[in-house]
């Protein structure tokens, strides 16, 4: 064996904690701010793709009765409570992204990142991540076995697009498909199980006399506090590698002396209200449903759920009355759910932990023999990496329509073509209104880190300024699933079954995870020909039972030189 080298590349490495310029206070659009000027007078070398970010969030929900009136029998750990409040994915907590290196733009203000965001970690982590760091950030990805339009017992009283349901029901093969077992959002649960820590009186997590937080507040721990019987908060610490936001992150070299501004567009600072109705008793059961539901958001994706009312209330209230509601409680019941950063939302409650966003950036010290080597080897770096268009839409395309749509006039670099469909707001089947709430606005589904529920299409192309990208289309699920969506992101094109990566099955493909992926890297075989500025056209029939919103982002390829010695951009 080669003994171990007595020296190191690096000597040391610590991790520096920046706060954001907002001071704390942060606008409806959650914008967020974060000037990291002070790296360039460090004299360390900044790693930014081993570097992170981390928002303190306050998810708050409150339960009046008529009146103002108390609403008691109120438990958060009851699994179909109506406070059992959940983060969606964490991708849908951002809205856009815009870095700035030596007040050069390298990554664009495009809106709705979080789709591109939560594709790209579904489709390059493996089971190993999965399982290990991705729950630790909160991205568990969401059961859509028996997703579809429905009404969920306890969600509306007309068919919406759901999956929000988390208690335990047993599995009944003669129920058919779709049924049972089939409507548990097992990721939801998972994702709950990070941020609704309840913990006992011995394990108090409120403040002391003084304000100093303890036990779980002192140590960051996610977790969930009762002051009264109308409300309950979540403290979340969402942390989140920057790497992970965007590309140029991941492949920046480690270098001194930069200066970088990040201006984030959070989906935060929103509120989601609904009137609960309770209905006429029907026998011994008071069923209650969500009515006049409505959300304020600014950018458009509510990133929290909400679980169904439960149905199953006795009319003498003696049973199942931790499920959120007796019939004891007034006949209309306001709930108002909201998030806020560092705060809850109208400012009354501050997180234990942390007040203000904060990135952690890995600096690193290097041993001068290996230093004075690296600068003379690369003095400077070329920086390749992905960017993205904001989404094109193509809306209202009812079911068994086709149509051929220009996406973009003209790009070059092309690199990949994701299509997002969604239900399209206000639309109706079988004459019965859907989506009366606009889906990445409803609480009550996973969307926009889903898509819609079963979004099948065929007779499917790309035309590439005027060149077909398959030679005849596309028409069946499988086939797409396999040529395009399995290899995306995958080493070898995913070919060698011992180096896979994704974490998408075509079960999940078929019934909400339909990203309707195209390789567009592959059309030309030389450097001059991908420089030069080509158009993107969609063709399609949507053969889903639903009229569909199809959002199409183009990822292209773009460079940078940068300076290893001083950080900066070089012209």
């Amino acid at each position: 064996m080669t003994p171990m080298e007595s020296e190191h590349i690096f000597t040391d490495r610590q991790w520096q904690m920046i706060p954001d310029i907002n001071g704390g206070s942060y606008s409806s659009g959650g914008n967020v701010l974060f000037d990291l000027g002070s790296l360039s007078g460090s004299g360390r070398f900044v790693d930014f793709a081993s570097s992170y970010l981390q928002i303190p969030l306050v998810l708050q929900a409150n339960l009046v009765g008529a009146g103002g009136g108390a609403t008691p029998g109120l438990l958060p750990n009851a699994a179909e409570n109506v406070y059992a409040l959940s983060m969606k994915n964490m991708p849908s907590l951002f809205h856009s992204l815009q870095v700035n290196l030596s007040n050069c733009e390298c990554v664009q203000n495009a809106s709705f990142s979080n789709l591109d965001i939560n594709y790209r970690l579904l489709t390059s982590s493996d089971l190993d991540a999965e399982k290990t760091l991705l729950p630790s950030m909160l991205f568990v990805k969401d059961s859509v076995d028996g997703y579809d339009i429905q009404s969920l017992a306890g969600n509306v009283g007309t068919p919406i697009e759901s999956n929000n349901a988390i208690s335990g029901r047993v599995f009944t093969p003669s129920d058919g498909y779709g049924t049972g077992t089939f409507d548990q959002n097992t990721g939801r649960l998972e994702r709950m199980k990070s941020t609704s820590f309840s913990p006992p009186q011995f394990l108090t997590v409120a403040q002391a006399a003084d304000g100093t937080p303890t036990y779980a507040g002192q140590i960051g721990k996610n977790y969930c506090s009762i002051p009264d019987n109308q409300n309950i908060y979540y403290y979340i610490l969402a942390t989140i590698p920057l790497k992970f936001l965007h590309p140029f992150f991941e492949n920046l070299p480690v270098m001194k002396s930069p200066v970088v501004r990040i201006n984030l567009y959070l989906n935060a600072q929103c509120k989601f209200t609904s009137t609960l109705t309770r209905q006429a008793a029907v026998g011994t059961v008071y069923p209650w449903t969500y009515a006049a539901s409505a959300s304020v958001t600014a950018n458009g994706v509510l990133p929290f759920m909400v679980s169904p009312i439960s149905t199953t209330l006795q009319a003498d209230g003696t049973t199942n009355v931790s499920r959120g509601l007796t019939p004891a409680n007034a006949a209309t019941v306001t709930l108002t759910a909201t998030l806020g950063i560092g705060k809850s939302l109208n400012g009354a409650v501050a997180h234990p932990t942390a007040q203000q966003c904060r990135v952690y950036i890995c600096q690193r010290v290097m041993n001068p023999q290996a230093e004075e080597k690296y600068f003379q080897t690369f003095p400077t770096k070329l920086v390749l990496y992905e960017d993205k268009t904001s989404p094109y839409i193509i809306p209202g395309v009812a079911s068994g329509a086709s149509v051929i749509q220009l996406v973009n006039n003209g790009l070059s670099r092309l690199r990949r073509l994701v299509i997002y469909p969604k239900l399209t707001t206000g639309s109706s089947i079988g004459g019965n209104a859907v989506a009366a709430l606009d889906t990445w606005q409803s609480p009550f589904t996973s969307s926009p880190c889903t898509t819609a529920p079963k979004p099948w299409i065929n007779n499917f192309n790309v035309i590439v300024s005027g060149v077909n990208v398959y030679k005849e289309p596309v028409f069946y699920q499988w086939t797409h699933f396999l040529n395009e969506v399995k290899q995306m992101n995958n080493l070898n094109a995913g070919h060698d079954l011992n180096m896979q990566a994704g974490l998408i099955s075509q079960e999940d493909f078929t019934n909400g995870y339909g990203f309707i992926t195209v390789d567009l890297a592959h059309l030309v075989e030389t450097e001059e020909a991908d420089n030069v500025s080509r158009s993107v056209t969609v063709q399609l029939t949507n053969t889903s039972s639903y009229t569909i919103d199809y959002y199409c982002v183009i990822s292209f390829e773009k460079q940078v030189t940068v300076s290893t010695q001083i950080g900066s951009i070089l012209q």
